[in-house]
């Protein structure tokens, strides 16, 4: 159960430290995020302060001493720095993955696991501050290998404090997506962003494309898409390439209300098996428990009958 209080203070204290370090270094906003979690990690300041600025910053974090956070207090108190780091810098947040969507991908890969608990592998091939591998970890009951790929050096390092802030071992690439594999996962997740490359391709389609390669037979990819996906396929290109060795296993159509911009999808694949019967349900508002309900009862149901 989480504690709201911590989530604050965990949240409070590293808002602190970002305008005290802005104070003291002037530096960009998402430095200062990398740098006040450094400095919580270290429980030092390794900026080039003052002696009285360095004791100003370690009476802040001297806040977090003798509590023992949960590692979603400190998921969400992060998630909240980064969307706060967003807005400061003009940049759009209806991109970033909501919480509720790390918690039901967990929920779909232990139905897909079912009585399996030996390790899997997990790649996540947009990884961006790592906010959604973040939330599977914290949420599935089974032992994790987990990688994650991002072109943007800023991100990366603050995927990497994030992931050691909640003591989660996160194998990070910084590299083009389209231009590394990760070989032998068992599922490849992401929020994949739909925009025209230089080659007049769509990244998502070119990314779902390339980390195919990156699953075992039978393993999973699990993508958050937009709903114009399949329409921007006029020709039917990126499905014929896609059925070449990857069957469609379900298309489960989010609530309208979670993405502020453009409504999604999770698009479910699986690699070298044409067993399943398709999965297409409409998932209601994650706060109407009476229609989300019966919604995971029609999910449960067709879980049930892939034998």
């Amino acid at each position: 159960m989480i504690n709201q209080q911590n989530l604050e203070l965990f949240y409070d204290v590293i808002n602190e430290s970002i305008y005290k370090l802005y104070e003291f270094t002037k530096e960009d906003y998402f430095t200062l995020i990398i740098n006040s979690c450094k400095n919580i990690i270290s429980n030092s300041v390794n900026q080039s302060v003052s002696e009285e600025q360095e004791e100003e910053l370690m009476q802040i974090y001297a806040k977090l001493e003798d509590i023992d956070f949960k590692v979603e207090e400190v998921r969400k108190a992060l998630q909240a720095v980064v969307l706060q780091g967003c807005k400061e810098k003009g940049l759009k947040t209806g991109e970033i993955t909501p919480d509720t969507l790390g918690i039901f991908l967990s929920y779909l890969i232990t139905k897909f696991q079912k009585d399996d608990k030996r390790r899997i592998k997990i790649l996540d091939p947009v990884i961006g501050s790592s906010n959604l591998i973040c939330a599977l970890n914290n949420h599935l009951e089974i032992d994790l290998d987990l990688y994650g790929i991002e072109n943007n050096p800023i991100m990366l390092e603050i995927a990497q404090v994030f992931s050691r802030l909640q003591n989660i071992d996160l194998n990070l690439y910084l590299q083009d997506s389209l231009d590394i594999n990760i070989k032998d996962c068992d599922y490849v997740i992401g929020d994949f962003p739909a925009y025209k490359t230089e080659n007049d391709t769509y990244f998502d389609m070119d990314c779902i494309l390339h980390h195919r390669n990156s699953l075992k037979d039978d393993g999973y990819m699990l993508c958050i898409i937009s709903n114009d996906f399949f329409y921007r396929d006029k020709e039917n290109i990126f499905k014929k390439e896609l059925l070449n060795n990857m069957s469609i296993v379900g298309l489960i159509e989010l609530p309208k209300n979670i993405f502020k911009e453009n409504a999604k999808s999770i698009l479910i694949l699986q690699k070298n098996t044409k067993k399943h019967n398709c999965l297409l349900v409409e998932l209601p508002d994650f706060n109407n428990a009476d229609k989300f309900s019966q919604t995971l009862k029609t999910i449960e149901m067709w879980f049930k009958n892939q034998k």
